[in-house]
């Protein structure tokens, strides 16, 4: 689906805005009866094995991450968009809602990398809810 660049831009403006007010949150899946972020481990792999430079260990530093993606993506929101194949989110935590990709090249990481994400209403602001950030 082709999208105007001011809704790429509202888009990534309200995915900013919730992950500054913390605002975010992981998929989950039950993995050996807990509760396991949805590719996290997968991502934090990818992402390290593209990072010379530093080593991504913490969530903090993860989700600064995901904010980078969004800020450079929000530089030139028609060129980094990339539709997802599958719109529309199968988990749980984000049923039935669309899902929206961006593929950026950040400065200390030697790929792009995809970010997907749902923006999710609940009553305390809208959220922004992390499927994928890897290279």
């Amino acid at each position: 689906m082709i999208r105007p660049e001011e809704e790429l831009r509202e888009i990534l403006n309200r995915a900013l805005d919730a992950i500054s007010a913390n605002c975010y949150e992981h998929i989950y899946d039950k993995r050996n009866g807990r509760q396991v972020a949805w590719h996290y481990e997968r991502d934090l792999e990818r992402l390290n094995a593209c990072c010379p430079d530093s080593h991504i260990v913490t969530e903090d530093h993860y989700w600064g991450i995901v904010q980078d993606c969004l800020e450079v993506a929000l530089e030139n929101p028609k060129a980094s968009y990339k539709a997802p194949i599958n719109n529309e989110c199968s988990h749980h935590e984000a049923l039935g809602l669309e899902m929206f990709a961006f593929v950026v090249q950040l400065e200390d990481f030697t790929r792009p990398i995809y970010t997907k994400f749902c923006l999710k209403e609940r009553s305390d602001g809208e959220w922004y809810v992390s499927i994928d950030c890897h290279t």
